[in-house]
């Protein structure tokens, strides 16, 4: 648990400071020991998850951001069900699998 909490703090501080963390590994560690320790729906895995995606976007790693996306829509269905966000999650879906489906080349990093 304090290893999740400590993953979460480090990504935290980058996001505040409008930056992301420079090592990948601990943003994805971050999102997926929180959702196997804590559930999909948990303060820190929600905000670990946000994370992700926004760095996923970032690196033009489109395809790995398809799931997340999914992922963020059933959550969203699940529970508040709100049309406005559910429209724009959506609409981020479609433009991620349009962008994976036309093969894009990734920018290097």
């Amino acid at each position: 648990m304090v290893c999740i909490t400590l993953l979460r703090n480090i990504n935290q501080s980058y996001e505040k400071t409008r930056r992301f963390n420079p090592n990948p590994d601990q943003i994805e560690k971050a999102y997926k020991f929180s959702s196997e320790a804590m559930g999909k729906t948990h303060f820190t895995t929600r905000t670990a998850r946000d994370y992700y995606y926004k760095y996923l976007i970032f690196t033009e790693n489109y395809a790995a951001a398809i799931p997340l996306a999914l992922e963020i829509i059933e959550l969203e269905e699940q529970g508040t069900n709100d049309d406005f966000q559910l429209m724009q999650r959506y609409n981020q879906l479609y433009a991620l699998q349009g962008l994976v489906k036309t093969g894009l080349p990734r920018k290097p990093l």
